[in-house]
């Protein structure tokens, strides 16, 4: 990653997971390196497989609230690198209880429904961080 070489460093991501898939920073770094990689779905695939590793037998999550937080918002930012604004607006709704950055969260929401043309709402949400 230090020289820019972002396919090699999904790469060895990967391998790295593979050998140790039970490790949840190695599935957060290979979803890291498929965003710098561009390569956005596999970064929602591996977002995808965190959020389903993130909860134990229990229903106990195993993420601090922020580490998710940052995961959800990688995902979001992979969606809206590919112009999927509505679909960035579904995935955030869908995993609304992992954001506890609230400014990140209104800014993105502001964003999103000014993509979309939803004017109101999108004041409201910049609204909301005044």
């Amino acid at each position: 990653m230090h020289v820019r070489d972002f396919v090699g460093f999904e790469e060895m991501s990967r391998k790295i997971l593979i050998a140790k898939p039970s490790i949840l920073a190695n599935w957060v770094c290979l979803a890291g390196a498929c965003y710098m990689n561009r390569n956005y779905s596999g970064c929602l695939q591996a977002i995808d497989s965190i959020m389903k590793f993130n909860l134990d037998d229990a229903g106990k999550a195993r993420m601090k609230k922020f580490e998710a937080n940052e995961v959800i918002l990688m995902g979001v930012r992979a969606l809206l690198a590919q112009e999927k604004y509505q679909e960035a607006l579904t995935f955030m709704n869908k995993n609304k209880k992992y954001l506890v950055d609230s400014v990140a969260k209104q800014d993105t929401y502001g964003f999103i429904h000014k993509k979309l043309g939803n004017e109101p709402e999108s004041i409201s949400s910049y609204e909301n961080l005044l």
